[in-house]
């Protein structure tokens, strides 16, 4: 008895490959809009959908290019038995093998999240092994594939940025381990940290928030070395703060945090450099070229309409990442550090006076959100039945912990607190 019927078989035969594209796809746009959300939001749902999908997405894109490859090797096979080339695919196959390079594109994850937890940096060699080994992959369904034919073309034109993006998700991962956090911490010179911390200052504005968040990032990395902090450096940030007003002093603690957070999960780091602005440029722009070309000089009439349905998603999901992507790096405290470390103030200002970029300067960088937890409900509780369900006590434990805002006054009161602290340090 079979377990499975052959009608069922074939069917998954004929679906498998658009099935599991279209899951590489969804999952890559799960991660594009809550891939970073968990900076400032501490919701479950959120914590939940994003390590499901991140866990997920390499696995799924590595699967559908596994089946593209088995199908086009059993075609491949077939008709060189039969006419001795590769000319003989028909258009659809050729058409499913232009997605390929998408899904290369899905391995190098969006640029909201390269890491769920510090410890998927440290597997940086493993996405290295696999760039290599996808990317050989990949090249394989492009020579059973080519048929000199404008889609053939496209596939080289698509490839490119999959490569790059892939090789970005890499390097973002290497530098980011432990190790060379370490190395980089090790190069810095005291005499070089002076330079950079001058002179004390007080925080007025946004944009001085923003510069002293930069350098106490800057200083929050010899952390990683677990050395003590020099005690110069420690009393500039002291002096800092003692002239700063609470709202400016909590504001720049929520930027430090967000930019430590975009230096150890995302792509952030690599896209506010010249050399990544540049990358990202070149990207963009093959992409946005295939999105303009791929309906001009493919035949629309020669190929299945799910395919093209899907082929178009694809290439649409594509662009909009890329330019939700520069979006978010305009947006971000990390591009506008950057600006300032070029000393282009003036486009910082320019940046910061849209009313979209205005409005989310304004918002808060955080959930904002303080767990509160009651004692009496805690040291009052009855023992629970030796039947009753985890899941119920669990529900039941849950009701004795909740959230809070944070309100000004508490945020002044700590802020003061802290104040004093280091005046008596």
């Amino acid at each position: 008895m079979e377990l499975y019927p052959s009608w069922v078989r074939k069917l998954w035969k004929e679906l498998d490959l658009r099935v599991m594209v279209l899951f590489s796809l969804t999952l890559q746009v799960l991660l594009i809009l809550l891939g970073n959300r968990r900076k400032y939001s501490n919701k479950l749902w959120i914590r939940i959908v994003v390590w499901s999908a991140y866990i997920t997405a390499d696995s799924v894109a590595t699967f559908a290019l596994g089946i593209l490859s088995s199908n086009l090797i059993e075609l491949y096979d077939k008709d060189h038995d039969i006419a001795g080339s590769s000319s003989s695919l028909d258009a659809n196959t050729q058409l499913s093998a232009f997605w390929a390079p998408f899904l290369v594109l899905h391995l190098g994850g969006p640029d909201t999240i390269t890491a769920y937890a510090l410890e998927d940096n440290e597997l940086w060699l493993r996405h290295l092994i696999g760039l290599f080994v996808q990317t050989g992959m990949a090249i394989s369904i492009f020579l059973m594939s080519w048929t000199a034919s404008s889609i053939s073309i496209l596939f080289l034109v698509m490839f490119l940025p999959g490569i790059i993006k892939y090789a970005e998700r890499t390097w973002v991962l290497r530098s980011t381990t432990s190790q060379k956090r370490r190395e980089f911490d090790r190069s810095l010179s005291i005499k070089f940290i002076y330079r950079r911390l001058h002179i004390a200052r007080q925080i007025n504005s946004e944009e001085d928030a923003l510069r002293f968040a930069e350098e106490i990032l800057f200083i929050s990395k010899l952390a990683f070395l677990d050395d003590k902090m020099v005690q110069d450096i420690r009393r500039y940030s002291f002096d800092t703060f003692k002239t700063t007003l609470p709202k400016y002093g909590f504001k720049v603690i929520e930027i430090e945090l967000g930019m430590m957070y975009d230096l150890l999960y995302t792509k952030l780091p690599l896209l506010s450099t010249d050399r990544g602005i540049v990358l990202r440029m070149i990207t963009f722009f093959l992409t946005c070229s295939v999105m303009v070309l791929f309906p001009v000089l493919v035949n629309k009439h020669k190929y299945s309409k799910v395919d093209l349905s899907i082929t178009y998603l694809l290439i649409i999901v594509a662009v909009i990442h890329d330019i939700y992507a520069a979006l978010l790096l305009v947006l971000s405290d990390t591009f506008g550090a950057w600006l300032i470390q070029k000393n282009n103030h003036s486009i910082l200002k320019t940046f910061n006076s849209f009313p979209l970029i205005k409005r989310q300067l304004s918002t808060s960088r955080w959930s904002n959100d303080m767990s509160q937890c009651s004692l009496l409900r805690f040291t009052s509780s009855k023992a629970k039945p030796w039947m009753s369900f985890k899941l119920v006590n669990r529900r039941i434990e849950m009701g004795k912990y909740w959230q809070c805002e944070v309100s000004e006054d508490l945020r002044e009161l700590i802020f003061m607190y802290v104040k004093q602290k280091a005046e008596d340090a």
